[in-house]
């Protein structure tokens, strides 16, 4: 298969389990193209044609992945996920964005974040004051500002600081933005 299609069930008819119980030569041909969702394969057992077998594909997708128990109503920062190479369900809908969205529903530790289970916040208003950090490597400068345009949690944010010049950042919850700065 490729490297972006998995295997995620295969459904033996009873009738070939039995017949064949202690098979240890088996070979599968893929008459067409493997694609997501129910297709079936040409199975051979010790070199003779048995018969066609129905499989359930699906994709490998990069996801969120919770990485601890998340209840309802949670607020998801970088700490609560990851980003990991899974296995997609047919009918599963991954979530494009996890971090700065509100928990639906509870979820367990290693679940994948789906749209379903996840909202966004509404937005933080124009003008709101937040708090600024700005990072430099090991150094982090803390200061004050106003959101120049209105942001949601997670999302890229422009502040303008008190003493005038303007920065972008992602404003990380309702009153806090994180400005990183890569160093020379």
């Amino acid at each position: 298969l490729p490297d972006d299609l998995a295997v995620l069930d295969v459904h033996v008819p009873r009738a070939l389990a039995r017949r064949h119980r202690a098979a240890t030569d088996v070979a599968v041909e893929w008459p067409r193209a493997p694609k997501v969702g129910r297709v079936s394969v040409r199975v051979r057992i010790a070199g003779r044609a048995v018969g066609f077998v129905p499989v359930t594909v699906a994709a490998r997708a990069s996801v969120f992945v919770a990485t601890q128990a998340l209840p309802a109503g949670h607020l998801i920062t970088v700490d609560d996920v990851v980003v990991s190479r899974e296995v997609v369900a047919p009918g599963l809908r991954p979530a494009e964005v996890a971090i700065g969205t509100i928990t639906t529903a509870a979820l367990a530790a290693g679940d994948v974040i789906d749209r379903a289970r996840v909202t966004r916040p509404p937005p933080v208003a124009r003008d709101t004051d937040v708090a600024v950090e700005v990072q430099a490597g090991a150094v982090t400068i803390r200061t004050h500002g106003r959101l120049a345009a209105s942001a949601r949690p997670g999302e890229p944010a422009v502040v303008r600081l008190d003493a005038g010049p303007q920065l972008r950042g992602t404003l990380v919850d309702d009153h806090r933005v994180v400005v990183t700065q890569e160093l020379p």
